[in-house]
């Protein structure tokens, strides 16, 4: 005679996680708030199928240098979502550059990390007044002093106009 004798055998092996693309820059006026939905296609970790599903997520915030624990008043996890998250979001509110690295745990021990570096800046407003003037045939125009609230703003404009106007600049001045 022959026997038959069957067993499920369940494989399991270190998670990965990967992120593609893993930054994202936005630049956005006062107040500096931002937040990043990790659950958001564009952004979301790519993590490893089974039988490589993590078993669990840890998400630290780092300062630029990628070692440096960003200080915790400038972010927070929203929306019932924390470091252990598989797809937290996290709220910024503090300019800076920032790296986000996720690390996943297997049940066999073993680790994955990978890293996001968002990059949060602010968008400069032009701050003076009485940027319009009226012009007479043959009369120069008046300079006109740009000013934002950053220091070191540089400024790019284009001219258009529906009259003909002869000397007018065209393209980005």
């Amino acid at each position: 005679g022959t026997d038959t004798f069957s067993q499920e055998i369940e494989i399991i092996g270190d998670p990965t996680v990967s992120f593609s693309p893993d930054n994202l820059t936005i630049c956005k006026a006062q107040p500096p708030t931002y937040v990043l939905d990790f659950s958001d296609t564009s952004i979301d970790p790519t993590y490893s199928a089974a039988p490589y599903t993590p078993a669990s997520y840890n998400w630290v915030v780092y300062e630029s240098n990628g070692t440096t624990l960003a200080n915790t008043s400038y972010y927070n996890y929203i929306g019932g979502t924390t470091s252990t998250s598989p797809f937290p979001k996290i709220e910024f509110t503090q300019y800076g550059v920032y790296i986000i690295k996720v690390t996943v745990n297997g049940n066999c021990g073993g680790t994955n990390t990978d890293s996001f570096t968002f990059t949060f800046k602010q968008s400069p407003v032009i701050t003076n007044t009485g940027l319009n003037q009226t012009i007479c045939s043959n009369s120069l125009t008046q300079a006109i002093p740009l000013t934002s609230d950053i220091i070191g703003t540089t400024f790019e404009w284009v001219a258009t106009t529906t009259d003909p106007i002869t000397g007018f600049p065209s393209g980005i001045q």
